[in-house]
């Protein structure tokens, strides 16, 4: 099968940006639409993979758009997660780390 890669990350205009990669049994996508999650969601499917509409997910005050990232994550085999730059770059990558660790999927952290 192909190994299902993907870096949620929404980024300053000014920072790099990863790039989407299709290799033989690879697929890394980056997520960097940025905005609400309710957004853009649904254009990813990963809706597909579970049996509750996606409105009501948001709708749950035990759920809402934080599980929506919860199943985003769930629906790749590893996480990126880039560090963030500028005065940010010391303590600003580590909410999006732990949201993406604790979510269970293997994740892959860049260090500077």
């Amino acid at each position: 099968g192909t190994l299902r890669m993907a870096s949620v990350a929404f980024r300053k205009r000014e920072d790099p940006v990863c790039e989407n990669v299709k290799s033989p049994g690879v697929n890394f996508l980056c997520i960097s639409d940025g905005g609400p999650i309710e957004e853009w969601f649904r254009s990813l499917g990963p809706m597909n993979a579970t049996t509750q509409p996606w409105k009501r997910v948001l709708k749950d005050p035990r759920m809402g758009s934080a599980m929506l990232y919860f199943i985003l994550f769930r629906s790749y085999d590893v996480l990126v997660v880039y560090a963030k730059s500028g005065p940010k770059l010391e303590y600003g990558s580590l909410h999006r780390l732990t949201t993406q660790m604790r979510s269970g999927v293997p994740t892959v952290v860049e260090a500077r």
